[in-house]
């Protein structure tokens, strides 16, 4: 009986591990999902501004070269058709967009929109709901396995009760493994918001514990400069004394504002952001205050323009 209880045992966990594996190639696809965000939101700006800025095109390269190294993770970690499918999308929606960037160069932007609605927007579409059904089929798998891993270790306990502590401290183990990962996936989903410039996390004291790729090329400074520090030593004085206002807003769990952020880039140039504060302190997978935050320094310039322009009209026409 001891033997095919260490035989049982022995299958168990395998189960397990074979639930653990599922839930990192969840993990993996919400990171190649947010790439793929990333790479669509450097696309979009192109089409809009009818340009490819400097900054459009960074952006579009970082977002292939990280999606590079979480296909390949994906790819070591899970077989079949589906990651086959994902890397055939990939390789789809990223031809069509060097090839819209390529007309956009040339001036020839209406054939560029063409190749925007015929071709990358429905391959980025078909890219997010296989993601999604890959996301949704492993979740479904993982579930199955602990299933029948924890009748198999209520089985081990019946057939040898001096394994019962063991299985009971590797399942606990198990088990907070399998929370953290979760955890990892929620945050991830937490902050993807297409068409975020800024994606913080601060804790409770304003502290900066994540900052998405994007913030060098938005602000110009690294990840790692900006992680550990105060959000203080990122806003315009004027609007340091407003933080305090936001503050007490976000103690209550769950608490949402919007409002206008001023920065200073690396340069030293200034920069205005509209961004929205999420507080997300109680939420286990994410545990702290969300900053999802869109760039709208040219926006304001624009404006401020148009109303000097006005300004000067009303004068002209008060004078005459």
């Amino acid at each position: 009986m001891l033997v095919i209880a260490f035989l049982t045992a022995f299958v168990v966990e395998r189960l397990y591990e074979s639930a653990l594996r599922s839930r990192d190639v969840q993990i993996l696809l919400v990171q190649i999902e947010e790439e793929v965000n990333e790479q669509q939101l450097g696309e979009y700006e192109a089409i809009s501004q009818g340009e490819v800025t400097p900054e459009a095109a960074e952006q579009i390269a970082e977002s292939r070269t990280d999606l590079a190294r979480s296909l390949g993770a994906l790819e070591a970690r899970a077989s079949g058709e589906r990651p086959e499918r994902i890397r055939e999308l990939l390789v789809t929606v990223e031809t069509a967009v060097d090839e819209e960037l390529r007309l956009i160069e040339d001036g020839r932007l209406d054939e560029a929109k063409a190749i925007d609605e015929e071709r990358v927007d429905p391959t980025f579409e078909e890219l997010r709901t296989v993601l999604e059904s890959a996301d949704a089929g492993y979740e479904a798998y993982a579930g199955r396995v602990d299933f029948v891993a924890d009748v198999g270790g209520f089985a081990v306990a019946a057939l040898a009760i001096p394994l019962t502590a063991w299985f009971v401290r590797r399942d606990r183990n198990r088990r907070a493994e399998q929370a953290a990962l979760e955890e990892s996936e929620e945050r991830f989903r937490s902050l993807v918001q297409e068409g975020a410039d800024l994606i913080w996390i601060l804790d409770a004291d304003g502290i900066v514990r994540y900052v998405a790729p994007s913030a060098q090329r938005v602000l110009g400074h690294a990840a790692e400069d900006i992680v550990g520090k105060n959000i203080f030593e990122f806003l315009t004085p004027e609007l340091e004394k407003g933080w305090q206002g936001i503050v007490d807003v976000l103690r209550e769990p769950g608490a949402k504002i919007t409002t206008e952020l001023g920065s200073r880039r690396a340069d030293g140039s200034p920069a205005l952001f509209e961004a929205t504060f999420s507080n997300m302190l109680a939420n286990p997978g994410v545990g702290g205050i969300v900053l999802n935050g869109r760039d709208v320094t040219e926006r304001r310039e624009a404006e401020e323009i148009l109303r000097d322009s006005e300004e000067r009209y009303k004068a002209l026409y008060k004078d005459n």
